[in-house]
């Protein structure tokens, strides 16, 4: 069932209590893949190649944000530590939950 989204928060772990990062305006994601292995054989006889599942990519989220020159700091250690930080998505409404996930700042672009 679709949803506005009014509510939903960005929000980081910071010893085991979550804190708001920014505004969200959107987001995107994320965009999750799966490779595949060819496992064919020489005596495989139709003519078609053989796949199997290989390793699975988490994928990349893209947020715009409104944020303040405290949340921007924060943003940027997050960004200069080669250490994942735990993150959530939490939805509210009709569709309360959250979405949690370990991941890295990749690209910080600002307009």
């Amino acid at each position: 069932m679709p949803f506005t989204g009014i509510g939903t928060r960005f929000q980081r772990k910071v010893l085991g209590v979550w804190e708001d990062i920014a505004s969200l305006l959107s987001i995107s994601g994320p965009s999750s893949t799966r490779d595949t292995v060819d496992s064919t054989t020489l005596g495989d006889e139709d003519g078609f190649r053989d796949f199997i599942a290989g390793l699975k990519d988490g994928g990349t989220m893209n947020f715009d944000l409104l944020f303040n020159k405290g949340q921007y700091t924060g943003l940027i250690d997050d960004f200069d530590t080669d250490t994942p930080a735990t993150y959530q998505i939490f939805f509210a409404g009709a569709q309360a939950g959250a979405i949690q996930f370990e991941g890295l700042i990749t690209d910080f672009p600002l307009s």
